[in-house]
C-alpha cells in the first residue's frame, strides 16, 4: 500500500491555522480564567467534549502551571479589546483586580 504524499500547507493556509490557533489560545484562556476552572478540569472539559485525542483545543494565552500575572491578563484583554468583545474585557478586568 502506498502512502498518500503529504501536502504542504501554502503561505496563507499556514497563516490562517495560526491565526485559528491564537484564537482558541485567547477564547480557551478566557474561559478557564473566567469560570475558576483548574487546568486539570479544563483539560477534562476540552477533551471531552471535543473528543478524546483533541488536544490542539487545549491551547492557552496564559501558562497554567505558573502563577498568573498582570501582563498576561492585560495581554488577553488587549486581545479581546481589539475584537470588541468589550463584555469578556469588563470579565477580565475583574480577574485582573483580584491579582
Amino acid at each position: 500500500m502506498e502512502k498518500e504524499p503529504h501536502k504542504e500547507l501554502t503561505e496563507i493556509e499556514q497563516m490562517e491555522l495560526e491565526r485559528k490557533m491564537v484564537d482558541l489560545a485567547f477564547e480557551n484562556s478566557y474561559a478557564m480564567l473566567t469560570t475558576s476552572m483548574g487546568f486539570e478540569e479544563f483539560m477534562h472539559e476540552s477533551l471531552s467534549n471535543g473528543g478524546s485525542g483533541d488536544y490542539h483545543k487545549t491551547v492557552l494565552a496564559h501558562d497554567p502551571h505558573e502563577d498568573l500575572t498582570v501582563e498576561e491578563v492585560q495581554s488577553i484583554i488587549d486581545y479581546f479589546e481589539e475584537k470588541e468583545e468589550y463584555e469578556k474585557c469588563a470579565e477580565l478586568v475583574q480577574v485582573l483586580k483580584s491579582l
